[in-house]
């Protein structure tokens, strides 16, 4: 509305490769790891900010039962959607998806995605969440009833990772960086 940039308050702890998504009015940050000279320390904290609170502040949330960065997060159906990234295992990516609700406060395990998740992106129209990754096309999720359905329904012209996905209307998908 102000169309003006406003600094919110740091974030309680150093964080790198994690990923934000705005569920109602509060702001989650999720995954990533902290790195401070050669000290490389995996997170499993998860942070949110009520935006309709004055002062902005950070609370903590449930921790995530993985410890995983370069993932995607995505706000769609009332809960948060932790998409692939690379678990501190030191594989090169999984395919996990880990489910958020903050009605109960539990995390909970999803539909594995149909492809390696590293350095995933996602975005969501409707009900529909979209993915996409390294060598691999957009992939539509519906959550609809208890049974989610699972489909490639488009290919990027250039294959990419550690990209954004951008709705841009309510059949129209941004793919940016990468």
């Amino acid at each position: 509305v102000a169309r003006k940039w406003e600094a919110l308050p740091p974030l309680p702890e150093p964080r790198s490769s994690h990923d934000v998504a705005v569920l109602g009015d509060r702001l989650y940050v999720v995954g990533g790891w902290s790195l401070q000279g050669a000290l490389q320390t995996w997170l499993t904290t998860t942070w949110v900010m009520d935006l309709t609170k004055s002062p902005l502040t950070w609370e903590p949330a449930p921790a995530t039962p993985f410890e995983r960065r370069a993932i995607a997060l995505a706000a769609v159906d009332g809960k948060l959607w932790a998409l692939g990234g690379m678990p501190s295992d030191g594989d090169s990516g999984t395919k996990e998806v880990s489910v958020f609700d903050p009605a109960t406060g539990a995390w909970s395990k999803g539909p594995d995605l149909p492809f390696n998740g590293f350095g995933v992106a996602a975005a969501v129209i409707g009900n529909d969440l979209l993915v996409s990754g390294i060598k691999s096309g957009v992939h539509r999720l519906g959550l609809y009833g208890d049974a989610p359905e699972t489909e490639e329904v488009t290919s990027l012209a250039f294959p990419r990772y550690f990209h954004r996905l951008v709705a841009t209307g309510p059949e129209r998908l941004l793919a940016l960086g990468g």
